[in-house]
């Protein structure tokens, strides 16, 4: 096939970047390809039938390539470089990805070889799991994805069969509880009721900020300034599964979107000012005086909590998304409310008030009889 593309470019005195093959000229696709130092150009209906076209020129030139292999088994090949992907995720992270490779990943594709792997395989694998939220198949897809890219830089494959536009997963979502307008202002009043300053301090900036727990973890008092009644979110710290002799280590928040400022309502400023102390977090040990970068301290401080003030099914985060949606509800533009939440994308604050939506249709239709209807 090469000497037949070498021949029609010398006869037509094109250079390699402008050759085209006439026979395919009505394939709705194409794209280069440098194979064995020949520029052509691979046409078809899709970019899978691409692929496989150019899997068959390549392989058919490999038996000429001394120490090169001609299969790489899929988990051979992700142990060897596994490297690449940890260097370039936290600690934690990585611990996730290995535990999906392990559990999820391996068991399907770890015997079959890179080569081999189609968007049939893939969409195999996610049909094992409908059951599971998007969110989670789509963690999973994450890992596989960096490690096919890889195989895709190396030349092992032409392209990353996971972004094949034909896949399909059950967007199924898990939704998160929140807490209605009645019972956020009931936790709100609860939390003078708490025993200890540093609960109180925790959850008065949780329920009144809407900070994530590992911000408020990470908040100082340098942090808050009371006379602009404003606090500054610049850090946040992951605790999950950390211990004592590696404890969470502070960083600054995901996005450019995190950080933030956040203004402080009278009620919590009153108790900031309570229970202020000369700590340099706001939020800590009262036994060690230390802040709680601790997944164990946070659980038993959380489990204490709750033994005081019912807090049903919700969690930190779930009153997160409680004053997103009141900001929202009570009148606050997107913007705005984005910008105080710390979200990236307007969507996600969206989400978050999606709950909420059907009371919102019905009042709006109650506006418009008003306005409207005679």
């Amino acid at each position: 096939m090469h000497e037949h593309f070498e021949k029609r470019r010398r006869e037509r005195g094109d250079s390699f970047s402008d050759l085209r093959i006439e026979e395919f000229s009505m394939a709705k696709i194409k794209r280069p390809y440098v194979i064995n130092g020949v520029s052509l150009w691979l046409t078809g209906d899709s970019e899978q039938e691409i692929a496989d076209k150019y899997a068959e020129i390549k392989n058919s030139s490999r038996p000429s390539e001394p120490g090169r292999k001609s299969k790489y088994n899929f988990e051979e090949f992700a142990k060897n470089n596994w490297q690449y992907i940890s260097q370039t995720v936290s600690r934690n992270t990585n611990l996730d990805y290995k535990r999906y490779m392990k559990n999820q990943i391996l068991p399907h594709f770890g015997k079959m070889n890179v080569e081999d792997i189609t968007w049939r395989d893939v969409q195999d694998f996610y049909d094992k799991y409908l059951d599971k939220a998007f969110s989670t198949v789509h963690k999973w897809r994450i890992v596989l994805s960096r490690l096919l890219q890889i195989a895709v830089g190396d030349g092992i494959i032409p392209i990353d069969p996971t972004k094949d536009k034909r896949l399909t997963h059950s967007k199924k979502r898990t939704q998160r509880a929140v807490p209605c307008t009645e019972q956020y202002k009931k936790f709100l009043n609860d939390i003078e009721r708490l025993e200890h300053p540093h609960e109180r301090l925790y959850m008065a900036i949780v329920g009144y900020t809407g900070l994530c727990r590992g911000e408020v973890l990470a908040l100082r008092w340098a942090d808050i300034r009371f006379n602009e009644s404003i606090l500054l979110v610049e850090r946040s710290v992951d605790i999950q599964r950390t211990t004592k002799k590696c404890p969470g280590t502070i960083k600054s928040p995901k996005s450019e979107a995190g950080i933030r400022t956040v203004p402080i309502v009278e009620p919590l400023r009153e108790l900031l000012l309570k229970d202020w102390h000369s700590g340099t977090y706001v939020v800590t040990n009262p036994k060690t005086g230390k802040p709680i970068h601790v997944e164990s301290e946070f659980n038993t401080m959380w489990k204490h909590i709750r033994q005081q003030i019912n807090l049903g099914p919700y969690t930190s985060h779930s009153y997160r998304h409680a004053m997103a949606t009141t900001l929202l509800t009570s009148g606050v533009d997107i913007k705005t409310t984005q910008a105080i939440i710390g979200h990236s994308q307007p969507s996600t604050t969206l989400n978050i008030y999606s709950h909420a939506l059907p009371g919102k249709i019905r009042e709006a239709g109650l506006i418009f009889t008003e306005k409207m209807v005679i």
